[in-house]
């Protein structure tokens, strides 16, 4: 008898762990389904080919501060256009910043197509054309994944989306979501009253610091062409700040005349 009521709970327990384990998969599932529904609806999240950005903001040194413990100092201003293709990686970023100290201006072109890159650099007439460099090409690539759209779409389609223990930040309790992408793994706070994401946290390996928490706030949010976008970013390195922007436009789906995101000396490299 003590066996056989032994094995019952025993079941019982077993049973208890993989309806938990089921539970808590549905739960993630679950949880993204509301930030895509928060955001506009998966049909229409899908429905989004491409973008064009235009943001401004200021960048600081998280290394160094004015004083111990005290905000990090504003090296430099900048706006950028981005145009991105949300059915591939493919990117266009026209920048512009200048120097807070020494009052240069410094000005970019990348155009990234699949793996290749290309870097313009200087006055469009006499601007310096070389091969993006693969480190800042990895990069630059893992940040439009935490373009909340693209964010919440792989997310969806990805199969080690798991759902952690909530966080505590700032006095609310904040739902959170993991999932990996090649060698980067993403966890994503969402807002327990809007569902809309409210971070997205990445530990990376730092140069200068190693193992580091780099950290996307996402606020700000408005409404365009019925989807829901952050217009206002705050990136953090190990709770120091990074860089602020907030952006100025948001257009979905634009026709182009001619293809920002081609370009035939990405195409000539990536023939070679």
């Amino acid at each position: 008898m003590r066996t056989t009521v032994g094995g019952i709970f025993t079941s019982i327990a077993l049973l208890g762990l993989i309806t938990t384990s089921s539970a808590e998969a549905q739960s993630a599932q679950s949880l993204i389904g509301e930030a895509a529904k928060a955001m506009g609806g998966m049909a229409a999240l899908q429905a989004l080919k491409n973008q064009v950005v235009e943001s401004e903001g200021k960048q600081f040194d998280s290394s160094s501060t004015p004083r111990p413990l005290g905000p990090t100092r504003q090296i430099s201003t900048f706006r950028y256009t981005l145009t991105r293709d949300l059915t591939q990686p493919r990117i266009r970023l026209e920048w512009e910043s200048r120097n807070s100290a020494r009052g240069e201006t410094i000005r970019f072109v990348e155009v990234i197509e699949g793996s290749t890159g290309l870097l313009q650099e200087g006055e469009a007439k006499t601007a310096k054309q070389s091969r993006l460099h693969p480190g800042r090409l990895v990069t630059r690539l893992r940040e439009e994944k935490r373009a909340p759209i693209n964010l919440i779409l792989t997310a969806t389609m990805n199969k080690t989306l798991r759902r952690l223990a909530n966080a505590d930040l700032g006095g609310v309790e904040y739902q959170v979501l993991s999932f990996k992408d090649g060698s980067d793994e993403f966890r994503v706070y969402l807002d327990p009253k809007t569902h809309l994401p409210a971070q997205t946290d990445i530990l990376e390996d730092d140069p200068l610091e190693g193992d580091s928490s780099y950290l996307l706030r996402y606020s700000d949010w408005r409404k365009v062409d019925q989807i829901m976008m952050p217009f206002s970013l705050h990136y953090d390195l190990n709770g120091r700040a990074l860089q602020e922007e907030q952006i100025k436009s948001v257009q979905n789906n634009v026709t182009f005349v001619a293809d920002p995101l081609r370009n035939g000396y990405c195409v000539a490299w990536r023939a070679t």
